[in-house]
């Protein structure tokens, strides 16, 4: 496994790996399953392997070559959510596996990524457009923490909740200062906190005990992303959230939205 990157900045061959490069291949392993799950269960078409590693490949060169590569998907019917939710969390895992052998650096894949979440975002800006439901039927608030690193699986969790006619409001980079103004005046039916590492258990504490204060105290928190892999119970104990899980339906469920998690997603 490639020790010679961070995901922000250069680290020299035999230095200690960074925080973020011990995760990276949780992050990689937890995107892999929810794709075989969802496949599996039948609600996506069986990705297909060539442009899984295409879309990669192509994320790894430029802008130019990724978006003629989704041109090029779109004229093979690859639609907009099957990039989101199939296409695009494959592709990252196939960018995990290309950097554990060695072929790609950790850099090339913090820039491929990062392209990859560009997409998300413009997606996520046309799903907001109420393009899918005449009117919200549910409002969640996804949250990454200050200090978390990983964003690309809160973007896709963003993108299926707001095609299911949710509302979501996403904070990126979020402190415990920013939620007395966030939660002014709103309601959610849930909060969705992206976590990859028990480094954060003590940030994440603060914000669920925020949230507590500043929102309706029987507004259920779940807590998602690479650490229900591996430290799941931990979390909850950890963080005093409600769940820990990186299923979307079932948090819904949580969050009183259950008919909602029974439509089909378009």
């Amino acid at each position: 496994m490639r020790d010679t990157f961070n995901w922000q900045a250069g680290v020299e061959v035999g230095q200690a790996v960074p925080p973020v490069a011990q995760f990276a291949e949780q992050v990689m392993s937890v995107m892999a399953q929810r794709m075989r799950g969802k496949c599996a269960q039948g609600r996506y078409p069986v990705p297909r392997a060539e442009l899984i590693q295409g879309l990669a490949q192509a994320a790894l060169a430029d802008d130019a070559v990724l978006a003629a590569f989704r041109e090029g998907m779109r004229e093979q019917k690859i639609t907009d959510s099957l990039m989101a939710d199939v296409y695009i969390p494959a592709a990252a895992c196939w960018l995990g596996e290309a950097w554990e052998e060695d072929i790609v650096t950790f850099a090339e894949v913090s820039i491929a990524t990062c392209r990859f979440q560009r997409i998300l975002r413009e997606l996520g800006k046309v799903w907001a457009a109420d393009i899918f439901a005449p009117q919200a039927v549910g409002a969640v608030l996804v949250v990454v923490p200050e200090g978390e690193q990983h964003t690309l699986g809160a973007l896709v969790a963003m993108g299926k909740l707001r095609r299911m006619g949710i509302s979501v409001c996403l904070r990126m980079g979020l402190l415990v200062s920013d939620l007395p103004v966030l939660m002014q005046g709103r309601a959610f039916d849930g909060v969705l906190i992206s976590l990859s590492r028990q480094e954060m258990f003590p940030a994440v504490k603060s914000i669920v005990k925020a949230l507590r204060r500043a929102g309706q105290r029987d507004m259920s928190i779940v807590i998602g992303g690479a650490i229900v892999c591996n430290s799941g119970p931990l979390a909850l104990d950890m963080t005093g959230a409600d769940a820990a899980m990186n299923n979307i339906n079932e948090a819904l469920q949580l969050f009183g939205l259950s008919d909602v998690a029974k439509l089909p997603v378009l």
